[in-house]
């Protein structure tokens, strides 16, 4: 499930927080942007860096056999991948790095992503990644059903920055640990047809 829907659902958990540590206080739009095109056998997937590991982690859990390429970063020390894994491997791989920009390729399917970290203070590009995705995983990425195509965005709005009384004289944890308050608003096209909704969190 991606960290938006987890959002909407209430399902805040450390990959929900983990996802908003890069956002300061203030309104970020055009954040967990996707379009998804479908056929009867495949998906064709694009998405914006933020949705980068959700799908890797949906990709990891779906096969056991995967080609990667690209870096992971930890503590800002980058790492250069290429090799074959399996999915129980690109899984810790997700769990132990901060960030993700691996091209996966599995049977005949891919994921190609861009080369580097997007700057925070630039508008985000909704096809950072893109995507040719068995059409089983579907009901992984979103809840809409009986589609063709389907263009989602979000607006997320960080209204307080909950910073533990423990760590204020530490930055980097502060940074890492605080949790960001505010609300998500998202906008779906599905077919032509718009509908917008909005939710509280804290994570």
């Amino acid at each position: 499930m991606l960290f938006t829907d987890k959002i909407f659902k209430g399902k805040i958990d450390n990959f929900v927080h983990d996802s908003l540590v890069r956002f300061g206080k203030g309104t970020f739009e055009g954040r967990g942007a996707m379009k998804i095109t479908l056929s009867k056998t495949d998906l064709k997937l694009t998405a914006s860096y933020d949705l980068v590991k959700d799908i890797t982690l949906i990709v990891a859990d779906y096969t056991d056999k995967i080609k990667i390429n690209g870096i992971v970063i930890k503590s800002k020390k980058k790492e250069e991948l290429d090799k074959e894994i399996s999915g129980t491997e690109l899984k810790k791989l997700c769990e132990e790095n901060s960030y993700i920009l691996l091209n996966l390729k599995f049977d005949k399917y891919s994921v190609a992503v861009g080369k580097s970290l997007p700057k925070p203070g630039k508008e985000p590009k909704n096809n950072f990644c893109k995507c040719v995705l068995p059409i089983e995983l579907l009901k992984e990425i979103t809840d809409l059903e009986n589609f063709k195509k389907a263009e989602i965005t979000h607006t997320i709005i960080i209204e307080d920055i909950v910073v533990p009384e423990a760590i204020k004289e530490d930055f980097e944890q502060a940074r890492l640990n605080a949790k960001r308050k505010g609300t998500i608003l998202r906008k779906t096209i599905v077919d032509k047809k718009e509908s917008e909704e909005k939710a509280k969190f804290e994570a």
